[in-house]
């Protein structure tokens, strides 16, 4: 398995759980961490999917594909290799 992690925000609105879990049913894609917020003050929704492809896929293929359900609820996205370790900066000040 090949694990991928997507984090997207839109406006809310029913269906994006739905559009974006089938999304990842038609890519036999299993959800291994998922997590979202609606923000009722700004009307915005948030969504975290940590999941696995059973075939590595190239991120610029898995965006060009998630760019349509993205179009559909004017989503901002991003897909990143779960195995590239994020760059961290600790500062401490005295």
């Amino acid at each position: 398995m090949h694990d991928y992690i997507l984090t997207l925000s839109c406006p809310d609105r029913m269906g994006i759980v739905h559009t974006v879990t089938g999304w990842l049913l038609n890519h036999h894609g299993n959800i291994i961490h998922a997590q979202q917020f609606g923000d009722p003050d700004s009307q915005q929704f948030f969504l975290r999917v940590h999941f696995a492809l059973p075939a590595e896929e190239t991120i610029d293929a898995l965006q060009d594909d998630f760019a349509s359900v993205a179009e559909r609820f004017g989503m901002q996205f991003q897909i990143h290799d779960a195995r590239r370790k994020a760059r961290l900066l600790i500062l401490v000040s005295r």
